[in-house]
């Protein structure tokens, strides 16, 4: 399936070259940091055990230049990397890894940017969040900065195969879908939350400016139900708490 970002559709610039370009931290380093989250053989069992295509696993399944963000405001880049939404964590290919890659889960960096270093990319940050099926920390994909934040939450989610009881068999096997959902962080919140795009919860965020949004969405027929639209509300509120 052929997904195109809404960050090329919005045309946001994100990233300034400057934090893109810093390399203060080394290869060998992520190693440290990164040490003992999973051991090669652990790694290959738990990617086996998924059974997914790079097409279902993947961000995109193609490797690419990125840049890795730390929280100490460093920045590495890297020549070849990949998302790995099933398993929440990033690859680097890294040629004095064992196994040739570096494995990089949530835990141990703030973020990380696709797209060559210098460039405007698409930007993912570390943010914790709970839902149905997990607890913890992933890689969101911002939006937009500000008081309140947008974030895009790109996972696989297992529709679980039906059975006929009576009968002992299986009538459709398990599948595994790639979902998309946005979520909204609020100055002060600790995790991210999930966003229904309805009216109601969209101007929830505006607090006291939510009449000035609806006017101005009225204005210019934007609706509520579809994201890039609600990322030009986020713009004009800003613009009104200056």
């Amino acid at each position: 399936m052929k997904r195109i970002s809404l960050l090329a559709l919005l045309n946001v610039a994100l990233v300034s070259p400057s934090m893109a370009q810093n390399q203060n931290i080394t290869m060998s380093e992520v190693g440290r940091l990164t040490g003992g989250s999973y051991t090669p053989f652990e790694y290959k069992r738990l990617v086996d055990q998924t059974k997914l295509t790079p097409e279902q696993a993947y961000y995109t399944p193609d490797w690419k230049a990125g840049t890795l963000l730390f929280t100490n405001e460093q920045a590495l880049a890297v020549p070849a990397m990949r998302f790995n939404m099933a398993m929440r964590l990033v690859e680097v290919q890294d040629p004095t890894a064992e196994g040739g890659i570096r494995i990089i889960p949530a835990a141990s960096i703030r973020g990380f940017i696709l797209g060559p270093a210098g460039k405007n990319g698409q930007a993912f940050e570390v943010q914790s969040y709970r839902s149905a099926s997990y607890s913890g920390k992933n890689f969101f994909e911002s939006l937009n900065q500000g008081p309140v934040r947008l974030f895009l939450l790109h996972e696989v989610v297992e529709r679980p195969a039906a059975r006929n009881e009576a009968l002992g068999v299986e009538t459709r096997a398990a599948q595994y879908l790639r979902s998309t959902q946005p979520y909204v962080l609020r100055a002060g919140q600790e995790r991210v939350e999930p966003l229904s795009l309805t009216k109601k919860a969209v101007l929830r965020m505006f607090n006291e400016k939510a009449p000035q949004i609806e006017a101005y969405a009225s204005q210019n027929n934007l609706s509520y139900e579809q994201l890039p639209n609600v990322v030009k509300m986020m713009e004009h509120y800003q613009s009104l708490i200056k």
